[in-house]
């Protein structure tokens, strides 16, 4: 493990049980297909972004759930307006 895994690791445990992170970092179901992808996600979804300052966890966590939902609609309406031939932006 390097740094940014262990540093993915402790950001991880900020939003699940020490149970829980472990089997995200134990389980991995897409092993045959992507045997890497666990560990880039860990090192840089938690370990270089999740943990950036300024937010606290709590904060962090509701801009995500909130930020969500708004890009899928801004993507649904982004391809309507292709197939309609209208610009998208």
């Amino acid at each position: 493990m390097n740094e940014r895994f262990i540093k993915g690791y402790e950001t991880i445990k900020q939003y699940v049980t020490k149970e829980e992170a472990a089997r995200m970092i134990e389980a991995d179901a897409l092993a045959d297909v992507a045997p890497d992808l666990r560990k880039m996600i860990i090192e840089f979804a938690y370990g270089d972004v999740y943990s950036r300052p300024g937010l606290d966890a709590k904060s962090r966590a509701l801009v995500v759930i909130t930020d969500f939902p708004n890009r899928k609609a801004q993507s649904f309406r982004c391809g309507m307006r292709v197939r309609s031939d209208t610009e998208c932006y």
